[in-house]
């Protein structure tokens, strides 16, 4: 449903595309190049509200909004794109926004499906990641004991070693 998604980053200037995007084809592709050279101050398109706002803002048709709230209207007719979701996503402290783009008016149904998709996706990660520190946690617990089970070991060994001598002298 949404051929076209990017990551746009704050700089002191405004929000400006990462290279975190995903492009369906040359069209999307085409969107991304000619995106990079804009840059969204605060409550200024699509991307500047939600970075001002830190709210979730979509619009079912992006080419029908007059260019000065869209500023990439032309370029979203040439690349068929229309519906759009803006989200503000905070990652270690910083404040990004996620844009997503539809080849379809969109509506709220399909920003509930989107929203959906993501929090299951978000919440598959978050469980991985438990899993991931479970598993590390284990070997490293292992590893301990191991190297404690090691050390009694070469010691209970010294001691023999060093009682069999006090019985030699």
């Amino acid at each position: 449903n949404f051929p076209y998604a990017e990551a746009l980053r704050p700089l002191s200037s405004g929000m400006a595309l990462s290279r975190a995007r995903f492009a369906h084809g040359l069209a999307e592709e085409k969107f991304y190049q000619e995106s990079k050279a804009f840059t969204f101050p605060l409550m200024v398109g699509i991307p500047g509200r939600v970075w001002k706002k830190r709210r979730v803002e979509w619009n079912p048709d992006v080419t029908a909004m007059p260019a000065f709230k869209f500023l990439r209207r032309q370029m979203a007719i040439s690349a068929e794109l229309k519906g759009c979701v803006g989200l503000p996503l905070v990652v270690e402290d910083e404040l990004f926004v996620v844009m997503f783009f539809s080849r379809k008016i969109i509506d709220t149904d399909d920003v509930r499906h989107l929203l959906a998709s993501l929090a299951a996706l978000l919440s598959e990660q978050e469980a991985a990641g438990e899993k991931e520190e479970a598993s590390a946690r284990e070997k490293s617990e292992s590893r301990v004991t191991f190297e404690v089970e090691r050390r009694v070991s070469m010691t209970s060994r010294e001691t023999d070693e060093e009682s069999e001598l006090s019985e030699l002298e």
